[in-house]
């Protein structure tokens, strides 16, 4: 299996001028293994943040991928299927910090929690010898199941060159949505023949919203696959896993962008799966198992929020 290797992960500009690092058949499955966002420079909880570098240009060259990554016979508006198959990330820890750039770094009653340091999570292997079932200390006394998933996938956007840290839009880019996991299904409109793929910034689990703005922050390696499956263009990211779909939108305030991922959903029901309009909007109101998510809100930052539509695959009818 073609493998981008980790020391060859550390592109931090989403630009479709770049040499591929790999050429992949439709179809082929191909792994790359990824740092963490700080670059594997945090490991300590004696460290101070800045010490992650990068932090001296701007943007900040901070969350590196790996890529870009050539799909042959994929050209310019062709609608793909990314395939997870895989995300392994670290057996020993993952990482997370603040850095007086949350939306308490202002606050008269809550900013010491926003002083700059490290927080170590530790990581405990499952029964499967790995992390996919595995689990995340936060401390002695609190942890919970690891749920890993990719920050940052994207194709190359057609014109803009965005930085890896803040690029994000109909191409993709760092969402930090933590549907984007092993088993998922992610559907990108191709901005530039060969789509150009990115990826990295893996996550051993992230709270909604991500309101600190650093999630379990980790390396590892993720295992991908990508197919054409028609010719439309997508404002945003669409994800399927087995029992559901989710349509996101990403904007700002957190109401256009949950309003923009609703009429994105009742747009795919309708167009791709034969329900009515009427039935699609009322399901949206009424039915419980319709979930409204928020994968990442910041304020401080210049990312817009990050909203999906979750719908059940089993009232679709």
């Amino acid at each position: 299996m073609q493998t981008i290797s980790r020391e060859r992960a550390d592109c931090y500009a989403l630009d479709h001028r770049l040499p591929p690092l790999l050429s992949v058949r439709e179809g082929e499955r191909f792994a790359a293994e990824t740092q963490d966002t700080a670059a594997g420079r945090l490991v300590s909880a004696s460290q101070h943040p800045s010490e992650r570098g990068g932090q001296d240009v701007r943007p900040p060259k901070s969350n590196p991928l790996a890529g870009p990554i050539h799909v042959e016979g994929i050209r310019k508006g062709d609608l793909i299927r990314i395939s997870i198959h895989r995300v392994d990330i670290s057996l020993r820890q993952s990482i997370t910090f603040t850095s007086r750039r949350g939306p308490l770094k202002d606050s008269a009653r809550w900013g010491a929690a926003d002083e700059p340091g490290v927080h170590v999570l530790r990581h405990e292997l499952g029964p499967s010898g790995t992390m996919a079932d595995g689990r995340v200390h936060f401390n002695e006394r609190v942890s919970w199941a690891a749920a890993p998933f990719i920050g940052t996938l994207a194709v190359a956007p057609e014109r803009e060159v965005h930085s890896s840290l803040l690029g994000q839009g109909a191409f993709g880019g760092n969402i930090d949505c933590r549907d984007i996991r092993a088993g998922s299904h992610v559907y990108l409109t191709a901005q530039v023949d060969g789509a150009l793929l990115f990826v990295g910034d893996l996550h051993a689990s992230q709270g909604d919203m991500e309101f600190t703005g650093v999630a379990a922050e980790t390396e590892g390696t993720v295992e991908l696959s990508v197919e054409k499956v028609g010719t439309r263009f997508l404002a945003a990211p669409r994800i399927e896993t087995d029992d559901a779909l989710i349509a996101l939108h990403l904007s700002r305030p957190l109401d256009h962008a949950l309003n923009g991922a609703a009429l994105s959903m009742i747009e795919w029901l309708v167009e791709d799966h034969g329900m009515t309009a009427r039935d699609a909007y009322l399901q949206l109101s009424v039915n419980p198992l319709v979930r409204a998510n928020v994968y990442q809100m910041l304020p401080q930052m210049t990312l817009d929020y990050v909203a999906g539509i979750q719908f059940p695959k089993s009232c679709i009818g």
